[in-house]
């Protein structure tokens, strides 16, 4: 949609400025007694004003409603003649309620982001790397809540005697390492049912982590293609690291059961979606000092990094 209003409007996110094309996207979900909630979204992000421009749940009743932007100060929704004062581009209708982080992508893939395909349910946006007939998060998860929204709980505390516990953490429980290193997770979060990668992705399972290193090469060479070249995140040498496959593996080290944190640098660790017996999971891992990637089975009790594979 293009502003042509012979003023800037304002909206909680962002000033719409004479000429520029926007991106608008409209959610509405029924709330029952012929009430409908509304939600504006600009450029992808939810506006949440509720005066001249109406944001975040603003219910309204009735069944259809035209939506005003530009030279308008009233309220947005209502049955006149309340339209879009500009001029619209493209128009898409879905018959279904679009998540906002659905709305997002969209907003994304209409600017031609062909990279940023994947976006969680905290808008965190992943690159994706197509590795034969997989294709994988090139980053590690960041999301802090299950695909249901519901959150998955972090602790500073020892949690060797809880059972099936579910947690997240950042690396070293500070924050700023969650953009590079993603966060970690026990065995317990990362295969809850309610879904920890988003929509149309997954937890790889042990045979899915075969088939990509088999492709690689081997356990004995694989490691070397799936880690970042250099030593930006790494202790040297990083050993027969060139990152020829895309898969840009960090060495984002591990939390223990105890609280401890350790490896950073030198060692990563990603969970499988497969048991190794009751208490232990498959895994894979890298490290510094080789070019290989093993094949483990660990504690699910212990935090590893996440990464998803689509379906």
């Amino acid at each position: 949609w293009q502003n042509t209003s012979a003023y800037t409007e304002v909206l909680s996110n962002a000033t719409l400025q004479t000429g520029q094309f926007y991106h608008i996207a409209v959610s509405r979900t029924a709330q029952g007694s012929n009430l409908y909630t509304y939600r504006l979204y600009l450029n992808g992000v939810i506006d949440t004003t509720t005066t001249s421009v109406a944001g975040l749940s603003y219910a309204v009743s009735g069944a259809s409603h035209y939506i005003g932007l530009g030279n308008y100060t009233g309220s947005v929704f209502g049955n006149g003649g309340n339209i879009l004062n500009g001029r619209i581009d493209d128009t898409r209708i879905s018959k279904i309620a679009r998540s906002d982080a659905e709305i997002l992508l969209s907003y994304k893939r209409g600017r031609g982001d062909t990279t940023a395909v994947v976006i969680d349910i905290d808008y965190n946006v992943y690159n994706t790397v197509t590795i034969d007939t997989q294709v994988w998060m090139k980053e590690n998860l960041k999301v802090t809540k299950y695909r249901n929204g519901e959150a998955i709980p972090t602790t500073t505390a020892d949690i060797s005697g809880e059972t099936a516990p579910k947690y997240q953490w950042a690396l070293y429980n500070d924050e700023n390492n969650v953009t590079t290193y993603g966060r970690l997770y026990t065995w317990y979060a990362a295969t809850d049912s309610r879904g920890i990668c988003p929509t149309g992705w997954h937890l790889p399972t042990d045979a899915e982590w075969t088939t990509l290193t088999d492709y690689l090469g081997g356990l004995a060479v694989a490691g070397g293609k799936m880690k970042e070249a250099g030593t930006a995140h790494c202790i040297t040498p990083n050993t027969g690291a060139d990152n020829s496959s895309g898969w840009t593996a960090l060495p984002g080290g591990y939390r223990l059961s105890d609280g401890t944190f350790d490896d950073v640098g030198y060692y990563g660790y990603w969970w499988s979606a497969t048991e190794y017996d009751a208490a232990y999971a498959w895994d894979r891992g890298l490290y510094t000092y080789g070019a290989s990637a093993g094949r483990y089975y660990t504690d699910k009790l212990d935090g590893f990094s996440v990464r998803c594979v689509r379906d």
